[in-house]
Protein backbone atom coordinates (compact mmCIF):
# COMPACT_ATOMS: atom_id res chain seq x y z
CA UNK A 1 0.00 0.00 0.00
CA UNK A 2 1.72 3.05 -0.98
CA UNK A 3 0.84 6.58 0.68
CA UNK A 4 1.03 10.31 -1.27
CA UNK A 5 0.79 13.89 0.86
CA UNK A 6 -2.73 14.71 -0.43
CA UNK A 7 -3.17 17.94 1.30
CA UNK A 8 -1.94 20.10 4.71
CA UNK A 9 -5.63 21.05 6.01
CA UNK A 10 -5.74 24.46 7.59
CA UNK A 11 -8.60 25.42 9.72
CA UNK A 12 -10.46 28.59 10.09
CA UNK A 13 -13.12 30.44 11.44
CA UNK A 14 -14.25 32.54 8.03
CA UNK A 15 -13.45 29.90 5.18
CA UNK A 16 -14.50 32.33 2.52
CA UNK A 17 -12.68 35.28 3.83
CA UNK A 18 -9.39 32.71 3.83
CA UNK A 19 -10.19 31.31 0.62
CA UNK A 20 -10.43 35.12 -1.18
CA UNK A 21 -6.87 35.52 0.59
CA UNK A 22 -4.84 32.90 -0.79
CA UNK A 23 -6.87 33.20 -4.16
CA UNK A 24 -6.91 36.49 -4.40
CA UNK A 25 -3.52 37.71 -2.53
CA UNK A 26 -1.34 34.90 -2.92
CA UNK A 27 -1.96 34.18 -6.18
CA UNK A 28 -2.45 30.20 -5.60
CA UNK A 29 -4.79 28.78 -8.58
CA UNK A 30 -7.96 27.43 -6.84
CA UNK A 31 -8.82 23.77 -7.24
CA UNK A 32 -11.55 22.00 -5.36
CA UNK A 33 -13.91 24.71 -3.51
CA UNK A 34 -17.27 24.24 -1.76
CA UNK A 35 -18.60 27.40 -0.14
CA UNK A 36 -21.68 25.21 1.54
CA UNK A 37 -19.06 22.46 3.25
CA UNK A 38 -16.47 25.41 3.75
CA UNK A 39 -13.71 23.44 2.27
CA UNK A 40 -11.20 24.58 -0.35
CA UNK A 41 -8.21 23.11 -2.28
CA UNK A 42 -5.15 24.80 -3.65
CA UNK A 43 -3.17 22.25 -5.30
CA UNK A 44 0.61 23.11 -5.34
CA UNK A 45 3.71 21.14 -6.51
CA UNK A 46 3.49 17.58 -4.20
CA UNK A 47 0.43 18.75 -2.10
CA UNK A 48 -2.39 20.80 -2.05
CA UNK A 49 -2.90 23.47 0.88
CA UNK A 50 -6.78 22.74 2.10
CA UNK A 51 -8.74 25.62 3.98
CA UNK A 52 -11.25 23.69 6.09
CA UNK A 53 -14.16 25.46 8.24
CA UNK A 54 -14.25 25.01 11.90
CA UNK A 55 -17.46 25.21 13.60
CA UNK A 56 -16.95 28.37 16.23
CA UNK A 57 -19.64 27.16 18.50
CA UNK A 58 -17.79 23.74 18.59
CA UNK A 59 -15.14 24.36 21.36
CA UNK A 60 -12.59 21.56 19.82
CA UNK A 61 -13.06 22.23 16.60
CA UNK A 62 -12.65 26.12 17.24
CA UNK A 63 -9.52 25.59 19.02
CA UNK A 64 -7.62 24.33 16.22
CA UNK A 65 -7.35 27.09 14.44
CA UNK A 66 -4.42 28.98 14.19
CA UNK A 67 -2.27 26.07 15.94
CA UNK A 68 -3.51 22.55 14.42
CA UNK A 69 -2.76 21.24 10.57
CA UNK A 70 -3.82 18.09 9.72
CA UNK A 71 -2.21 16.26 7.10
CA UNK A 72 -4.19 14.43 4.52
CA UNK A 73 -2.58 11.23 2.72
CA UNK A 74 -3.66 9.51 -0.83
CA UNK A 75 -3.91 6.19 -1.39
CA UNK A 76 -4.66 4.15 -4.91
CA UNK A 77 -7.31 2.10 -3.47
CA UNK A 78 -9.51 3.68 -0.27
CA UNK A 79 -11.46 1.05 0.28
CA UNK A 80 -9.02 -1.95 0.49
CA UNK A 81 -7.48 0.57 2.58
CA UNK A 82 -10.05 1.05 4.76
CA UNK A 83 -10.71 -2.45 5.08
CA UNK A 84 -7.23 -3.44 5.78
CA UNK A 85 -7.44 -0.66 8.54
CA UNK A 86 -10.27 -1.83 10.47
CA UNK A 87 -8.33 -5.30 10.61
CA UNK A 88 -5.59 -3.68 12.56
CA UNK A 89 -7.43 -0.85 15.01
CA UNK A 90 -10.33 0.52 16.62
CA UNK A 91 -12.44 2.90 13.94
CA UNK A 92 -15.05 5.64 15.64
CA UNK A 93 -18.05 4.72 13.40
CA UNK A 94 -19.91 7.43 13.92
CA UNK A 95 -17.40 10.06 12.78
CA UNK A 96 -17.13 7.93 9.77
CA UNK A 97 -18.18 9.66 6.71
CA UNK A 98 -18.27 10.01 2.62
CA UNK A 99 -17.39 13.68 1.45
CA UNK A 100 -19.72 14.62 -0.90
CA UNK A 101 -18.24 16.72 -4.37
CA UNK A 102 -14.68 15.01 -3.10
CA UNK A 103 -14.23 12.41 -5.60
CA UNK A 104 -13.12 9.37 -3.71
CA UNK A 105 -12.67 10.80 -0.22
CA UNK A 106 -14.04 9.13 3.08
CA UNK A 107 -12.99 11.24 6.43
CA UNK A 108 -13.12 8.83 9.62
CA UNK A 109 -11.42 9.07 13.34
CA UNK A 110 -9.30 6.85 13.53
CA UNK A 111 -8.34 5.59 17.17
CA UNK A 112 -5.44 2.77 17.78
CA UNK A 113 -6.22 1.07 20.77
CA UNK A 114 -2.44 0.20 21.33
CA UNK A 115 -0.42 2.62 20.10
Amino acid sequence: MTYRMYAVRLFCLNSEETFTFYRDVRGWTQGFHDAEMGWAEFPLEGAAIALERADPDDPETASLVGRFVGVSLAVDDIDATYASLVEKISILPHRLRDNPGVEHSRTSGIRPETY
